[in-house]
């Protein structure tokens, strides 16, 4: 029986992050097995909107804004529910490329 092995690294930094994947493959006669691993980035967003409202992320209780809610690189939801009730949610696919200067999110209803 022969098995093949090839395994795959990528690696991208940007000044302050980086973004790795890792793939393994491994062949056999009869059998393919896959492995795609990816390991995010995390983050922190600044998110604005009316002071002292609550902020959600994916449906996730965060805290009061105005405030900083750590995240992994992707697609995610804000929403921000006001001190009488009233909420609104925003979708922003965030991405982190330089150190110092977080991601803003800004949520208005």
């Amino acid at each position: 029986m022969r098995i093949f092995i090839l395994s795959l690294w990528s690696s991208l930094s940007f000044a302050g992050s980086a973004s790795e994947t890792k793939m393994e493959v491994q062949a056999e006669p009869e059998a393919i097995t896959w492995q795609d691993t990816q390991l995010d980035d995390q983050g922190l967003v600044l998110v604005i909107g009316l002071p002292g409202s609550e902020v959600y992320v994916d449906d996730q209780h965060m805290g009061s804004i105005p405030g900083n809610v750590k995240i992994g690189e992707g697609i995610h939801f804000f929403k921000m529910v006001t001190p009488d009730g009233q909420s609104c949610t925003v979708g922003r696919d965030i991405r982190f490329f330089r150190e110092g200067a977080p991601p803003v999110v800004h949520i208005q209803c």
